[in-house]
């Protein structure tokens, strides 16, 4: 039986979440069932090498706009080239482009996957997106939330979409023994009493790190010893540091940066958030 050959679409390859996942699921995809390829459509970002290292090529055309017609041409000449039989974007984006390639070749299968809620920037993408969401074959949703918001937004059939969650790989998020955990607060210059609250995202507004810092001092008024842990980089740092020093939380706001070790960075934490808004 002929391999489905498949184009995952997504703007760039920083070191996000998403962009993560992507490399994650790839470099396990069985290669006798599926070819895989990605196209960026700005520019590559650092994780583009990784999955070339693993043999997944990662192509770049660059979008001056979500309907660019020489982006379009030059996608639907990337996707007949390949022989492409499924294209699966991420984010709206990428999703427009990738369903309008339906216009021009009819056979070929697109998935639109959605991994935030409220990802409409203004009516016009709103509007755009009830229409395509409709004409692709399948949407996705990481979570139920995020599906029921794509359902009420788009006015979407709920037989349209459905929930895929991220999954975890146990083989590297799992809990360590207590010399383990001793190390890596020693390496990290954690204090062994201390309560340990990681938040791993980037440094940008709709992760809510602003959330966190503004409330930290309730938190620090019944246990003092409690430290919150910013795992990321992003525009919003800058920022996100001043607010720190002018709410006094310096000794208690530890900024990380972009890490690559963050399975030992959460099993040598208390608790994890997220208060995506």
């Amino acid at each position: 039986m002929r391999k489905l050959r498949v184009l995952r679409l997504i703007t760039w390859l920083p070191t996000g979440g998403i962009e993560k996942k992507i490399v994650s699921v790839l470099s396990r995809l069985d290669r006798n069932s599926f070819d895989p390829f990605v196209c960026c459509l700005r520019e590559r970002g650092i994780l583009a090498d990784k999955l070339e290292e693993i043999g997944i090529p990662v192509e770049v055309i660059p979008f001056r706009s979500r309907l660019d017609p020489f982006g379009l041409w030059r996608l639907q000449r990337l996707v007949k080239r390949l022989n492409i039989d499924i294209v699966h974007s991420h984010m709206y984006r990428a999703n427009t482009p990738a369903t309008i390639l339906k216009f021009f070749n009819p056979h070929l299968r697109v998935i639109g996957h959605y991994h935030n809620v409220d990802t409409w920037e203004s009516w016009r993408q709103l509007r755009l997106d009830q229409w395509l969401a409709r004409k692709r074959d399948l949407n996705l949703a990481v979570s139920h939330a995020v599906r029921k918001n794509v359902i009420q937004h788009l006015r979407l059939p709920p037989e349209k979409i459905m929930t895929l969650h991220n999954g975890v790989d146990t083989n590297e998020f799992h809990p360590v023994s207590l010399e383990e955990w001793r190390l890596i607060r020693k390496e990290l210059s954690w204090p062994e009493e201390a309560v340990i609250i990681t938040m791993v995202a980037r440094l940008v507004r709709q992760k809510n790190h602003r959330f966190v810092i503004e409330n930290a001092s309730e938190l620090l008024r019944d246990n003092p010893q409690t430290f919150f842990v910013f795992v990321g980089s992003g525009p919003e740092e800058a920022a996100l540091r001043e607010l720190t020093r002018a709410r006094g939380l310096e000794n208690h706001i530890i900024f990380l940066g972009t890490r690559e070790d963050i399975p030992r960075i959460l099993a040598a934490s208390d608790i994890s958030i997220l208060p995506s808004s």
